[in-house]
């Protein structure tokens, strides 16, 4: 893995995630305030269990940390590449678990279509 390639990929994601470097430190309480900074200069690699560690708190795939994918978690992903907003991905994510059905989505959808066409531009 090339250390500069991942250069500040750390330092977005918890930023992104709301964190400053000792907040990460403090909710880790295994890594240190110089360790966390080295990472996101990319002067060293973070081990696998702290790299793990860094990706559930910070809600980043490990892909996405290592450089190894351009989008941050799943969402990121569905919503780029289906070009779906935040609620129709809730809604295909709820009809597995809960009482959501596709028809919901196709309604929202047909709710959508309609709004748009009655916008004027």
């Amino acid at each position: 893995m090339k250390l500069k390639i991942i250069n500040n990929r750390y330092r977005y994601a918890r930023i992104n995630a709301g964190y400053s470097q000792i907040d990460v430190v403090n909710i880790l309480g295994y890594i240190t305030k110089g360790a966390l900074s080295s990472y996101e200069r990319g002067t060293s690699l973070p081990s696998n269990k702290i790299l793990y560690s860094l990706s559930k708190l910070y809600n980043a795939s490990l892909d996405y940390l290592v450089k190894e994918d351009n989008y941050m978690n799943h969402e990121d992903f569905v919503k780029e590449t289906m070009q779906l907003d935040y609620e129709s991905i809730n809604i295909l994510k709820n009809i597995k678990n809960s009482n959501h059905s596709l028809r919901d989505f196709e309604n929202y959808l047909l709710k959508l279509k309609e709004e748009c066409s009655n916008v004027n531009y």
